[in-house]
């Protein structure tokens, strides 16, 4: 565990800190910046703007319409970064997101490229919204990654006792820590929220437990494979318990978190 997160850990909660260092999940910060596409490097971690895919490789599509390229990332970017995963030490992580009427993304795809043959492809515009729409939100970002941290939005899932309970997550009670203060109102919510603000504050995140866990829960078996979001709208793909390790992507399933 990363000496600044204890530290933050054991002075904002002591009293329930081995609780909260059981449900601490690491995942990957991806902060954004516009940037031309010819000024990404091929093969670079970016937001949207056109992908580099191997030879031969054909757009995605579903009910002949094409999907949307949203992301990449470099895995030997992450080479240095805890992600709780057993992953490749090259290659390309990329994200295409299906945008349809009904339920969300269920044409969406995930792929794994090998790093080598790489090329940067032209993009197949939606034809529903058009290339304005594109330009403006799916332009080019330079990603850049870095660690963080994530853990769940509701106390239940802590196993805290009802006495814990009471004294962190009710500010009227008399045994609430001054520590996070009383006149806060929530005190374990804004332990929450101080926590992710400082550990991982970037809007764009692969891995860890996403934004709203109970108010949009993970569907059955899959885990977080990423979030990607815009204002306070958030996309979220799971990927199926077991196939991140084999780098398999047949059953990823896309929520969308709607504010």
């Amino acid at each position: 565990m990363d000496s600044k997160v204890e530290s933050f850990v054991h002075e904002r909660v002591p009293g329930i800190a081995g609780k909260v260092f059981a449900r601490i999940r690491p995942c990957v910060n991806a902060e954004d910046a516009d940037v031309a596409d010819a000024d990404i490097p091929l093969g670079h971690s970016k937001l949207c703007g056109h992908p580099d895919v191997p030879g031969g490789f054909e757009w995605p599509a579903a009910d002949d319409v094409p999907c949307w390229f949203i992301a990449q990332f470099n895995l030997a970017e992450m080479r240095l970064l805890k992600t709780g995963f057993c992953l490749p030490r090259a290659g390309l992580l990329s994200f295409f997101y299906h945008e349809d009427s009904g339920p969300p993304g269920p044409g969406s795809r995930v792929y794994f490229f090998p790093p080598k043959g790489l090329r940067r492809a032209d993009v197949v515009v939606d034809p529903r919204y058009g290339t304005q729409f594109h330009n403006s939100h799916l332009h080019p970002r330079l990603l850049t990654l870095s660690q963080g941290y994530r853990l769940p939005d509701e106390i239940r899932r802590y196993g805290l006792t009802p006495r814990e309970r009471a004294v962190w997550a009710d500010p009227k009670d008399p045994r609430a820590p001054a520590v996070i203060g009383r006149d806060d109102p929530e005190n374990f919510d804004y332990f929450h929220e101080m926590f992710h603000r400082r550990f991982s504050p970037t809007i764009h995140r692969l891995f860890g437990v996403p934004r709203f866990e109970a108010k949009y829960p993970a569907p059955r078996g899959h885990q977080l494979l990423s979030t990607f979001g815009q204002m306070g709208d958030r996309l979220n793909f799971y990927v199926r318990k077991g196939d991140l390790d084999q780098m398999e992507f047949g059953q990823v399933k896309v929520v969308l978190e709607c504010t």
